[in-house]
């Protein structure tokens, strides 16, 4: 099943679960003149980080940048607001935004999604092996998509080469894509599940790369899924100083309005 959102074998069995506490609303389009990086740091995609909310600027094409906010669901409602009207206020709130929004003009119709983030019950059903979008759909906070997708596509397609083969409905290498995709799927939502947190904030937007956690952390988001001991021990360690953070002042406070 490579239905992708349409999720459509796991719908059928209704296996769809929604990460609890992380319901949230995706507002986004393309624009063109927006004042994106130049030089050196041509072609980033610029995260900006606001008190209970995300933005991202991402460059399609020399003139044309995806520009999306991310809300919760709960917050969303009580504005009380239209999704333009929410995603408007918030790029003219944001001064890291406004600044690069003076020429700015919208291409096309703004999209809404909602809860975007789910996992289903199970990966593999008898002669059924979910991949991509439809094994499960995170927060693209770190554009991981695409890797995951991929990586789950092609571990996907051999443990069906090797189902075929054998003539089992379902295989012991079936089962082996489920655990590693999940498992491949929970690096990335630690982060996203703590992004969120401002006492991760703190940390994570001032990186120190001491006992090489910087290294570490930029070769995960880069997209290694297979954790060496020398990069897992390091991740532990930046995750407790980040729970640490919240207790005891570990960084300097950044104001995040």
């Amino acid at each position: 099943d490579a239905s992708g959102l349409t999720n459509f074998t796991a719908n059928r069995e209704q296996l769809r679960e929604y990460y609890p506490g992380h319901k949230k609303i995706a507002i986004f389009s393309h624009f063109s003149g927006v004042d994106m990086p130049t030089g050196d740091e041509e072609g980033d995609i610029l995260i900006v980080r606001r008190e209970k909310s995300w933005c991202w600027l991402i460059p399609l094409a020399p003139d044309k940048t995806s520009v999306g906010l991310v809300i919760d669901a709960a917050d969303f409602k009580a504005l009380g607001k239209k999704p333009q009207q929410v995603f408007d206020e918030a790029m003219a709130d944001t001064p890291a935004i406004s600044k690069r929004f003076t020429n700015a003009e919208i291409k096309e119709e703004m999209h809404v999604i909602v809860d975007f983030s789910y996992k289903n019950h199970t990966l593999v059903s008898p002669r059924v092996v979910r991949v991509g979008d439809s094994s499960g759909f995170i927060d693209p906070m770190f554009s991981s998509g695409v890797l995951l997708a991929m990586t789950s596509g092609q571990q996907g397609a051999q443990a069906i080469h090797e189902a075929l083969n054998s003539r089992q409905a379902i295989t012991e290498g079936m089962k082996r894509y489920e655990k590693d995709n999940r498992r491949r799927i929970a690096i990335y939502w630690e982060f996203i599940e703590n992004f969120y947190k401002l006492h991760f904030a703190q940390i994570f937007f001032q990186p120190y790369n001491r006992w090489g956690m910087v290294c570490s952390i930029n070769a995960v988001l880069a997209g290694c899924t297979t954790l060496s001991f020398a990069v897992w021990w390091r991740l532990r360690v930046f995750f407790f100083l980040a729970w640490l953070n919240k207790h005891i002042p570990v960084a300097k406070r950044i104001d995040v309005n």
